[in-house]
């Protein structure tokens, strides 16, 4: 994630706002190799120290549940989703 994506989600959190919904594919593969040998970070973690609340899809795609979850979350919360 670019430096100034991260500082606007810090931002967020500090700022509690908690109509958010922050989508975060992690398929593991960058241009030349699997993440592992570049990217060690626990990015759900850092989103925790934020403040914002993390949920995990179990799936890879975005279906139509995850679209209605979405929703849901989004009027459900206060905090930083």
């Amino acid at each position: 994630m670019e430096g100034v994506s991260s500082e606007a989600a810090s931002l967020a959190g500090h700022l509690k706002l908690g109509k958010l919904i922050y989508l975060y594919d992690d398929n593991r593969v960058t241009l030349s190799a699997g993440t592992d040998i570049t990217f060690t970070e626990d990015r759900a973690r850092r989103f925790e120290a934020y403040g914002w609340h993390i949920s995990r899809s179990r799936t890879a795609t975005i279906s139509r549940q995850s679209t209605r979850r979405c929703g849901w979350l989004a009027r459900k919360r206060s905090v930083p989703p």
